[in-house]
C-alpha cells in the first residue's frame, strides 16, 4: 500500500512543483509525440483497442477477486488473502492513475490555450455576444444547403469511417496555419461498439480520449450533425488540449479549417449552440430572434439533437454527470461541468480578432 500511496501522491506533488510554462513547452510536445506513436500502433486495428482492454481489465479483476474468495472458502486459506488481493487491485489502479498523469494528465496544468494562441480574453458586452452568435447563424445558413439530409431535413452524413478519414484534414490544416498546433499530428478517430455507444448516450457522453492507447473514441449513436465536431473534440485531447472548454474551441478551429462542409457545418452548429445558450441567459428575446433566423434545415438538426438527448435524460446520466464533475474538479477544472460552456469567451475573442480592424 506504500507503493500505491507514492504512485498517487507523486503526480499531486509534481503538479505543484512544475510551472505551467514548462508543462506547455516541455511536457506537452512529448505528450503529443507519445500520443502519435501510440495511435499509430493502435491504428493497425479498426476497432477501439481501449474498449477491448477495458472489458479485459474489468473481467480480469472480477475473476481474480472471485478466484481468491473461492480459494479461501475451499482450501480454508487465511482471510488475509482477500486483503492481499484487494491491495493488489488498488496498486494496479494507482499505477494506471500514475501512468495517466505522466502520459497526458499534466496537460491540464499547462498554460491556457488562450495564452498559447496569444488571444486577449476579457469581459464582453451582450451586444458583442449577440454579434458573435449572429456570425454563426450567417455561416450555418450559408453551409446548410451543402449538407445531405433525410426527408425530414435532418443531416445525413456518410459512414463513420469516411467521416473519420476527413477529420484528419481539418487538424492538418490547423497545424499549418496556427503555430500553437504546428507539432500536432492526429490519427483517425475510432468508433465505439453499439453497446458502448448506447451506454455512453445514457451517461450523456459523446466521446472519450484514452491516453493509454492514443485513441480518440467516439459514440456512434449521436446525431450525425454532432459527429464531426465530436471527432475533432476528441482529437483535440490527443493534441494535448486537456480542459473541456479549450478542447471545444480547438475542435471548432479544426472544423473551420476543414475543406469538408460536414465539418464546417458541425463546428459552426456547436459554436452557435454554446453562444446561443449564453445569449439566452442574458437576452432571451434577442436569442429567440437569432434562432428563428436560421434556415429550416438547421432548425431541424437542432430539434433532432434536443429530442435525442431528451430520450436519455435518466438517472444514469445524472450519476455520470456527477462523476464527470468530480473528475473535472480533481483535474483543476474548478467550474466542473460548467467549463463546457466557458468556450463562449474563446469564441467571442476569436470573433473580435477576425472582425476588428
Amino acid at each position: 500500500m506504500v507503493v500505491a500511496a507514492v504512485l498517487i501522491s507523486m503526480p499531486i506533488i509534481l503538479r505543484r512543483l512544475l510551472p505551467p510554462k514548462w508543462i506547455s513547452s516541455a511536457f506537452k510536445p512529448v505528450s503529443r509525440y507519445i500520443s502519435r506513436v501510440l495511435s499509430k500502433i493502435s491504428g493497425i486495428f479498426r476497432f477501439s483497442i481501449a474498449e477491448i482492454l477495458l472489458y479485459l481489465v474489468v473481467a480480469s479483476v472480477l475473476f481474480y477477486i472471485v478466484f481468491t474468495v473461492i480459494r479461501i472458502i475451499r482450501k480454508k486459506d487465511p482471510p488475509i488473502y482477500i486483503l492481499r488481493c484487494l491491495s493488489r487491485v488498488v496498486l494496479g489502479l494507482c499505477s494506471l492513475v500514475f501512468l495517466f498523469n505522466t502520459l497526458w494528465g499534466f496537460n491540464y496544468y499547462s498554460l491556457s490555450l488562450a495564452s498559447e494562441l496569444k488571444m486577449d480574453i476579457g469581459r464582453y458586452s451582450v451586444e458583442t455576444l449577440r454579434l458573435a452568435t449572429e456570425s454563426f447563424v450567417v455561416e450555418l445558413n450559408a453551409i446548410s444547403s451543402e449538407i445531405p439530409r433525410f426527408h425530414n431535413g435532418v443531416s445525413k452524413f456518410e459512414s463513420f469511417d469516411e467521416l473519420a478519414d476527413k477529420a484528419i484534414e481539418g487538424w492538418t490544416n490547423l497545424a499549418k496555419s496556427n503555430a500553437a498546433f504546428s507539432s500536432v499530428r492526429v490519427a483517425k478517430p475510432k468508433r465505439l461498439s453499439s453497446v458502448a455507444s448506447e451506454l455512453m448516450s445514457r451517461a450523456g457522453i459523446t466521446g472519450i480520449y484514452i491516453p493509454f492507447t492514443g485513441e480518440a473514441n467516439v459514440n456512434v449513436g449521436i446525431p450525425d450533425s454532432s459527429l464531426p465536431f465530436t471527432m475533432s473534440h476528441e482529437l483535440a485531447h490527443s493534441a494535448g488540449v486537456a480542459p473541456e472548454n479549450e478542447a471545444n474551441f480547438a475542435a471548432f478551429l479544426a472544423c473551420r479549417e476543414s475543406p469538408h462542409a460536414e465539418f464546417r457545418y458541425s463546428g459552426y452548429l456547436s459554436a452557435f449552440v454554446y453562444s446561443y445558450n449564453a445569449l439566452y441567459r442574458e437576452d432571451p428575446e434577442g436569442a429567440y430572434e437569432l434562432m428563428f433566423s436560421l434556415n429550416r434545415e438547421v432548425l431541424a438538426d437542432l430539434q433532432y439533437r434536443s429530442e435525442y438527448w431528451r430520450r436519455y435524460s435518466g438517472e444514469m446520466r445524472k450519476v455520470a454527470t456527477k462523476v464527470n464533475n468530480t473528475y473535472l474538479v480533481a483535474m483543476k477544472q474548478t467550474d466542473g461541468v460548467k467549463s463546457y460552456g466557458m468556450v463562449v469567451d474563446l469564441l467571442i475573442a476569436d470573433f473580435l480578432a477576425r472582425n476588428t480592424p
